[in-house]
């Protein structure tokens, strides 16, 4: 059973301090929905709760946050999450789950997320294998 809300992924406090529209257009809803089916939900259904930190972002939004100009957030097929066991949902999704990017990234302030990414046929399977915890 689904049971996201869209607004886990489109919510940003960013956005709202910067009074960005963060509303996705049809094909990044489209691929929101695709990102919750084949990663978000089998993830949560697993492991339970866990917390999108990042979602959709829109160009401007994504360029205040420093993401590049291509990130797939900025195509609705992308999530930042956190969760206490980490490397065990990394493992499941480059084990189990048909991904285009699954990797681990810390900010300067060395707190921790998983990256991961759904691209409806066009999943490329990157993962960061020999990344030190």
């Amino acid at each position: 059973m689904l049971n996201f809300k869209m607004s886990e992924l489109i919510h940003s406090d960013t956005a709202i301090v910067h009074n960005i529209n963060n509303m996705p257009d049809i094909q990044s809803l489209d691929n929101l929905l695709n990102l919750i089916f084949y990663i978000l939900q089998p993830i949560r259904d697993k492991f339970g709760a866990i917390k999108v930190t990042s979602g959709y972002r829109c160009q401007k939004l994504n360029k205040i946050v420093g993401g590049v100009p291509t990130s797939n957030h900025t195509k609705g097929c992308a999530a930042d999450i956190q969760n206490a066991n980490l490397h065990a949902i990394y493992n499941y999704v480059v084990t189990y789950l048909d991904y285009d990017e699954c990797l681990f990234e810390t900010n300067k302030n060395g707190v921790r997320w998983l990256h991961v990414s759904y691209v409806k046929g066009k999943n490329r399977k990157i993962h960061n294998p020999n990344y030190k915890a």
